[in-house]
């Protein structure tokens, strides 16, 4: 047996180590099963708690109607309401 593994087995065998509670760093939820994060620069986005997941159908419907407010609010801006 390798002696690096031989000691690292050692020093938990007797008891395996604690599970630490963990923290999102974005919401502070401990609750959290998952954290989630980039592909492309690895940095934390959220966690399962503060993170919603939506269809892309939704995100453009959502879009839409925040356009067509901001419009309206410029109508009524223009007639002085």
């Amino acid at each position: 047996m390798d002696k690096m593994n031989g000691l690292a087995y050692d020093a938990w065998k007797t008891s395996p180590p604690e599970e630490q509670e963990c923290e999102c760093p974005v919401c502070g939820s401990t609750t959290q099963e998952v954290i989630y994060r980039t592909r492309k620069d690895k940095k934390i986005i959220g966690c399962d708690d503060c993170i919603q997941q939506l269809d892309f159908y939704e995100l453009y419907l959502e879009d839409e109607e925040r356009k067509q407010a901001a419009e309206d609010m410029k109508l009524d801006e223009s007639r002085g309401k």
